[in-house]
């Protein structure tokens, strides 16, 4: 739990995504919620740092979580990949 309440979000994801991967519905489906914001963090910090890849994958990997509402995930991603996309 420390890992969650720290500024290691790498840590925080790999726990989460370890919980989510044996049982995704796990504590009324708050970790899915839980990792889903993370990997959001985890893109929007990639996109800052200009690791454009990474971020893809990270909003890749948040809109394969089961969330209520995973709507913003696809739309970053699908503007990303507009933008990155040669025309």
């Amino acid at each position: 739990l420390t890992a969650l309440n720290s500024e290691d979000q790498d840590e925080a994801i790999d726990i989460l995504q370890k919980i989510y991967n044996e049982r995704p519905s796990y504590a009324g489906n708050q970790v899915a919620q839980l990792l889903y914001i993370a990997l959001l963090g985890r893109a929007d910090s990639a996109l800052t740092a200009g690791d454009e890849a990474a971020a893809i994958s990270a909003f890749q990997m948040a809109a394969q979580i089961s969330v209520e509402d995973a709507s913003e995930a696809q739309e970053k991603l699908n503007d990303l990949m507009a933008e990155t996309t040669p025309q």
